[in-house]
Order: structure tokens, then sequence, then C-alpha cells
């Protein structure tokens, strides 16, 4: 009898067919996942770009109008955007003020980009909230504005901000709040440094009154070791004795005795009031006048 031979076919058995569709399912959806993940990371980061935009508008706004927040009396925290109603913002004594308000708030709410006949907002950030920030100017101390701008996150993270920040507690949870921002100071108008001096009071004689001594009755013909100003009229009841020096006064000057010595040697004086010599005639060598106004 003969026998039929035996013929074998080679394939792939069902277990291994599930393995394989076991491995391409796993690593689809870890691709799957990470298309997601990214696509998240691209929207925050294009969200970031676009509120870090929105409020250099307003920095670019104060800088060009430094006044806004005092014309308008800006209280210490003004909230724009989301959940607000600063599309109406009116600020009479600042109109291009009151004009930065309003397209900011249009910004931060998306209303500059639509679609679907203007129903849908598409040209802003997630619930979109600005804020300003306002310190008045004091003494040597700039206005100084802080812009803020808040919106909603698309994952969770990190808190965006501490409380009491621009938009916290808004966005139901801290983790979804994103914030940024940016300070900008007023001019610097009457500004004085605390380690500039005081500059010299002047005068028409051009001295430095701080340099100057007291004014006041002299006699017994004084003699003086340099210049020398006086803040203040000067009597010499016997005149002083010169020798080159200048003598300033910041005031009246009388000299009663100015014969002798005071009229036959060099020396100046001069002042900013009258002068009243007792000279008994002789001609003066010694120069006396008035400073000039």
């Amino acid at each position: 009898m003969r026998r039929s031979p035996v013929i074998f076919t080679l394939g792939f058995t069902l277990i291994e067919v599930l393995v394989t569709l076991l491995i391409t399912t796993v690593t689809l959806l870890g691709f799957i996942g990470l298309q997601n993940r990214a696509q998240v990371a691209e929207l925050e980061a294009s969200q970031r770009a676009f509120a870090s935009f929105i409020a250099s508008f307003m920095v670019e706004q104060i800088k060009a109008n430094p006044e806004i927040g005092s014309d308008c009396s800006f209280p210490s925290k003004l909230n724009v955007g989301s959940g607000t109603s600063k599309g109406s913002y009116a600020c009479a004594a600042n109109l291009t003020g009151q004009t930065s308000i309003r397209n900011w708030h249009k910004e931060l709410m998306g209303e500059n980009e639509t679609i679907s006949s203007g129903t849908i907002k598409i040209g802003g950030i997630k619930n979109g909230r600005g804020c300003i920030q306002y310190t008045a100017p004091a003494s040597n101390t700039r206005a100084k504005y802080v812009v803020s701008v808040a919106w909603q996150g698309f994952q969770k993270t990190v808190s965006g901000g501490s409380s009491g920040s621009c938009g916290y507690g808004n966005y139901g949870d801290s983790t979804l709040h994103r914030l940024l921002s940016y300070e900008v100071y007023g001019p610097e108008v009457n500004m004085k440094s605390n380690d500039e001096p005081e500059p010299p009071e002047e005068n028409p004689c051009g001295i430095d009154i701080n340099s100057c001594i007291s004014g006041g009755t002299f006699g017994g013909a004084p003699e003086y070791s340099g210049d020398t100003c006086f803040n203040g009229s000067v009597n010499w009841t016997h005149h002083p004795h010169l020798r080159g020096e200048t003598l300033t006064i910041l005031g009246n000057v009388t000299v009663a005795d100015c014969n002798g010595s005071f009229v036959t040697r060099s020396g100046k004086i001069q002042a900013t009031g009258a002068i009243n010599l007792n000279c008994g005639g002789t001609s003066i060598v010694t120069t006396v006048e008035q400073c000039d106004e």
C-alpha cells in the first residue's frame, strides 16, 4: 500500500497575529498621545505669544501717554477684559487714554477678529484679563505702572501667579492660571537724586551764599586773610585793611572811616545793596562798587 506524502504549510498562528496587533495598537496610541501633547504645547505657546503682544500694546500706549493714570484717576488696580465692561470705558480728561483702554479691552476679548458674522471671537486669548496697577508719583519718585495680562491655560501646570495677582481665582483651578507682567515708569520730571547736592543759591555777585559769613558791625581796622563774603549788610566803623583781597557784601555796606591806608592799597569791595562811604573827600584807590544785576 502506497502512502501519500505529508505536506506542512508555513504561516502565522493566531497568537502571533494578536501580539502583532497589540504592539501596533500601543505604538499608535503613544504616537497619538504625543501628537496631542505637542498640539497643546503649541497652543499654549501661541497663547503666551499673543498675550505678550496684547500686554506690549498697552505698554506702548502708556509710554506715549504717561499722564493717563493721573488724568483718568486710575485706582490701585484697573481691571480690563474678561468679566469687565471696559469696552465703554470713559475718561473725559484724557480721550486718548480712553481710546487706549477701550481698544485694549477689544484685544483681550478677541473682538478684532471674528467669524460667523461676528458671533464667534477668535482674535484673543482664552478668558483674557488685563490689569494695570498704578502708583502715583511722589516726592523724588516717578509714576509706576505694572501692566499684566492673565489667561486660562489648556492643561494644568504650576500656578501662574500668587494670590491677588491679575486674574487669580478667575479660572477655577489656579494651575490653569497664566500670567505675564511688565513695568512702565513715568518720565523723570522734577526728579532729584538723593546723592546730588543742593545747587548753590546764586546772587548778582555770583557768590555761593553757603560760603559766606554773617554780616554785622566791625571795627578796629580788621584784616582778612583772603577773599571774604558776608551774608548780610556790613558796617565798618573803621575801614578794613586790604592787600589785594575782594570783600563781597550781600546787602548794604557802610565804611565810617575810609581814609589812610584804605585809599592807598589795592583791594576791592563789592556789594549788592547801597554803598555809603565817609572818606572826607579823599580820592579812593581801593575799588568799591555794586555787583552787576
